[in-house]
């Protein structure tokens, strides 16, 4: 599966350890290095892609690669 690069911005999940990125279109739960520090409020664009069919309480899955 390609990466594909979004942006947004964080906000708070349903439980404290949800790492939750809105975007324009859509809500990614997103894990991987580096997701743990991503605070609410925060705008951010990262690199990754989709576990398509994979979910979890957060949500959709994003996996990151890498964080700008």
């Amino acid at each position: 599966m390609a990466d594909i690069t979004v942006s947004g911005m964080m906000i708070e999940g349903l439980r404290a350890d949800c790492r939750v990125l809105q975007t324009s279109s859509r809500r990614w739960a997103l894990t991987g290095p580096g997701t743990d520090e991503l605070r609410d409020g925060q705008d951010v664009t990262v690199t990754g892609h989709a576990e398509l069919g994979a979910k979890n309480p957060c949500g959709q899955v994003f996996v990151v690669s890498a964080i700008h």
